[in-house]
């Protein structure tokens, strides 16, 4: 639906073109671009005759020739405080100035006081520019987790719970959307990096469902994208969230233009001063199925088609741009993602059916040390009858030493060294019952 909103814009009221997708609202102003003689561009607007439900969102769009981020400061003035207008820094676009995301209260959504100084190589006259305004539907509590049923090219030999989310139709209601990507087609890419990152955004609400739609429509209606950039999306209570359309494996956009190979994961919150909750570290570790589906190991690091040299298999966001071009994931959550690979990898080892290491009831037990062990490690089976054959596992079940073991043996010493950080398993492969070993290389 397309309505006429009176808006007060630097002491004029305009009529602005309202759309209402379902109870969403979602409005473009224009951005007055004339300065006040310093270099300064000051605008004022006044939403306060706006319906508003839950928060409001603002982001700015500017558009020009030879300008980047480095030519725009800015900051955006409410009745309560003063908030920075910082640049999205999740893909970088040639003559374009997107804004990360400004969450406000209700009670703040009344008259916003912009101001934006320019460098002096910007031509202004030249530039196009607007504010976006959204407000989300009102909450409602009849949330439903969809099952998520593993592809048909899943690997038989990990099946790995995968976490219930809300799907794409019910949090994008009001935008009709389904399971396909928002505007066609899809592209795909083979997944070997899982990417964490934050938004940047409001680290409190009462309608989480709403700041997953908030980021769908400043993507698409600010940005300009097809859809949402993240594959996956979590909230600080644990719930995850389906992000771009078109399934397993499509290409987002959330990289610094670096999206081949990846899956990206946000966790909704600005982390640089503060922690995620337990419940979202969780929901990201039950994220991490996709590490075993895709036989990445959590721990290794591997080239990547659009990014130059190794990254860790997990990492952060800001590992795939240029150096200080982001903080993204935040300090906080940044400083988690070592011991995240750990918990993974217990995740992993715990609760998937992965190849070959299965457990053996009544089973006689051999015994290694050290363990956890750096390089060298030695394995006792015993008393053996005959010669038997092992394997030696990493966490995802690809085989990494192949020996043997003669009854006459009284230990076998393997050099670890060149082996990643993680879990590893032996297991017997000729018959005789003896349960798998665990160990650490560390």
């Amino acid at each position: 639906m397309k309505l006429f909103l009176p808006v007060l814009l630097s002491g004029t009221f305009l009529f602005v073109s309202l759309f209402l997708k379902g109870q969403h609202t979602s409005i473009d102003l224009p951005l007055i671009l004339k300065t006040d003689g310093f270099g300064i561009l000051r605008q004022s607007i006044d939403i306060s005759l706006l319906e508003a439900h839950d928060f409001v969102a603002v982001s700015i769009l500017l558009e020009g020739n030879e300008m980047n981020d480095a030519d725009i400061m800015g900051i955006m003035k409410t009745s309560h405080r003063e908030y920075k207008i910082i640049p999205f820094t999740e893909e970088k676009s040639e003559n374009k100035f997107v804004s990360e995301i400004i969450y406000l209260s209700i009670d703040e959504a009344g008259r916003l006081d912009f101001e934006l100084q320019f460098s002096k190589d910007v031509n202004i006259e030249k530039l196009n520019g607007k504010i976006h305004i959204f407000s989300p539907q009102p909450q409602k509590y009849d949330s439903f987790l969809k099952p998520l049923i593993p592809e048909k090219n899943s690997r038989s030999d990990c099946e790995c719970p995968i976490p219930p989310y809300v799907s794409r139709i019910e949090w994008g209601v009001s935008f009709g959307l389904d399971e396909n990507i928002f505007i066609a087609p899809a592209s795909y890419t083979d997944v070997t990096h899982l990417i964490v990152h934050h938004s940047a955004g409001t680290n409190v609400s009462s309608n989480w469902k709403g700041v997953v739609a908030s980021i769908f429509d400043f993507h698409v209606f600010t940005n300009g994208w097809q859809d949402i950039g993240y594959n996956w999306l979590i909230d600080p209570e644990g719930v995850i969230y389906t992000g771009r359309g078109g399934g397993d494996n499509v290409k987002g956009a959330h990289m610094c233009g670096y999206n081949s190979n990846t899956m990206g994961i946000c966790v909704m919150g600005n982390f640089e001063n503060k922690k995620p909750s337990s419940a979202a570290i969780n929901a990201l570790k039950n994220c991490f199925w996709k590490s075993c589906k895709e036989n990445i190991s959590p721990f290794g690091t591997g080239p990547i088609l659009s990014h130059s040299g190794q990254m860790n298999n997990i990492s952060g966001h800001k590992n795939g741009c240029a150096p200080n071009y982001t903080s993204c994931p935040g300090t906080m959550l940044y400083d988690l993602l070592d011991s995240l690979k750990q918990i993974t990898v217990d995740f992993i080892s715990e609760s998937c059916s992965v190849s070959g290491i299965e457990t053996f009831q009544d089973a006689e037990a051999g015994s290694l040390f050290p363990n956890p062990g750096f390089d060298n490690i030695t394995f006792n089976f015993g008393t053996l009858n005959d010669e038997h054959y092992f394997i030696i596992a990493d966490e995802l079940g690809k085989i990494v030493k192949q020996f043997s073991y003669m009854n006459n043996e009284k230990e076998k010493i393997f050099y670890m060294g060149n082996l990643e950080k993680g879990i590893y398993f032996v297991k017997c492969i000729s018959g005789y019952p003896l349960a798998p070993l665990r160990f650490i290389k560390i």
